[in-house]
């Protein structure tokens, strides 16, 4: 009887374990690997379906560690006020850096119609705000530093081009030069309501600038963007953030003559006679570097072993 009782608690659990496995495989991927539904809903938030169906073991390690914390965070506000001729050129920029009160008491609307009375000498101007964010997270667990680039527009552009988003590592230990570059990369355009998603892609047709110690990603702002704008990029590094001094920018072009072509030719070298280096990050020939707003950058250092 004891030997029934004992088997009837066996099954019971082998059950009880069956039932619990069955509805935490809440989504399989294409790799075969369960997720919870906690866990896939959390990563939703970031990816979209399609590279959450490609993440490996790995992949999702990094990103579903617990133990990430905020270690460093540096933003600035900056309003940039254009002069343009008649026809809409810009002919000059003015960069500001200005406090968190009038970023967000700022309503200025973009006044884009010349006087007729004017004539083809009027000039006119154009004024946007933007915020500027870089923030450090690391997961001791999985000894991974966490880079999030943000730039947030408060008064939409009228000129919808190739701008820029990266960073850049100016000091940092040898581990650093180990980008994760995989499927844990993401970049979004979040405009109106919509996001686009980038991957990282290097190739002539994709959008990711990539040196040793920089990453940038390319986007063309969406012509009909007209109520809110935001554009951010993600990126892991292995190892921790100890010694590790970085660079962030966002640049906005300006010039319609701006093509992809050119906004990729981004460099993150130091500077050299016809260089320009924009933001503190990007370095690009001094005809091309023209074609941007050439607005400052934001930067981190972490110089005490103790400060993670």
């Amino acid at each position: 009887m004891k030997k029934i009782i004992l088997n009837l608690l066996v099954v019971f659990c082998l059950l009880a374990v069956s039932n619990v496995e069955a509805k935490e495989a809440y989504y399989v991927n294409d790799n075969g690997i369960s997720l919870t539904e906690d866990n896939y809903k959390y990563l939703l938030n970031d990816y979209p379906k399609e590279s959450i169906s490609k993440f490996t073991k790995e992949d999702l390690r990094i990103l579903l560690a617990p133990d990430y914390k905020e270690v460093g965070n540096a933003e600035k506000y900056y309003k940039v006020t254009y002069t343009k001729n008649a026809k809409g050129v810009v002919l000059n920029t003015d960069t500001k850096e200005v406090g968190q009160k009038e970023y967000l008491n700022s309503i200025v609307s973009n006044s884009l119609q010349t006087k007729s009375s004017c004539g083809t000498n009027c000039v006119y101007y154009e004024t946007t705000y933007k915020k500027l964010t870089l923030t450090i997270n690391y997961g001791a667990s999985v000894s991974v530093t966490k880079i999030d680039v943000k730039n947030e527009w408060k008064i939409i552009p009228a000129v919808k081009t190739f701008d820029i988003i990266g960073f850049k590592i100016t000091s940092s230990n040898a581990s650093y030069w180990l980008f994760n570059t995989g499927a844990t990369y993401i970049a979004k355009q979040i405009y109106d309501g919509n996001t686009i998603n980038y991957d990282y892609d290097t190739s002539s047709s994709g959008n990711t600038v990539r040196n040793v110690n920089g990453v940038g990603q390319v986007m063309d702002i969406v012509n009909t963007t007209s109520s809110s704008l935001k554009n951010t990029m993600t990126m892991y590094l292995w190892g921790s953030p100890d010694g590790l001094s970085i660079n962030a920018s966002y640049q906005h072009a300006t010039n319609t003559s701006i093509t992809k072509t050119k906004a990729k030719s981004a460099s993150f070298g130091s500077s050299a006679s016809g260089y320009t280096i924009l933001g503190s990050t990007f370095k690009y020939t001094n005809t091309i570097a023209n074609y941007y707003d050439k607005m400052p950058g934001v930067s981190l250092s972490f110089t005490d072993p103790y400060q993670v």
